[in-house]
């Protein structure tokens, strides 16, 4: 489990295994109190690409498909199964919409790396 201290205060760097099942459990904290994902209310999605804010969207997980928001400041990230194309270093974020509007709530690299 990681605890994530801050809304985009830092990176978040995830590294995957082609093939595999991956499940992460990131606590959200604001100045160590538990930040309420749901204020976001089923809007929260993670998009992968290969370069920061340009080109195509590789992958996408939505809360139901690869997201889920739990005791209100945690959030499970399932990839079920990595592509062998998604190979190499790739960004990522996580936003979602509450009534203030859009909000980056992490982001980071995820680095897909081979079977042995």
């Amino acid at each position: 489990m990681a605890v994530y201290e801050g809304i985009i205060s830092a990176d978040l760097d995830i590294v995957l295994r082609e093939g595999d099942y991956h499940q992460f459990l990131l606590t959200f904290l604001d100045a160590g109190v538990a930040y309420d994902l749901t204020a976001f209310s089923g809007t929260l999605t993670l998009r992968m690409r290969k370069t920061k804010g340009t080109g195509d969207v590789l992958e996408t997980l939505t809360e139901g498909s690869g997201l889920t928001v739990a005791n209100t400041n945690e959030l499970t990230i399932v990839f079920s199964e990595t592509e062998s194309d998604h190979n190499g270093l790739f960004q990522y974020d996580i936003q979602g919409t509450d009534i203030e509007g859009l909000k980056t709530v992490a982001e980071g690299k995820l680095k897909f790396t081979n079977n042995v």
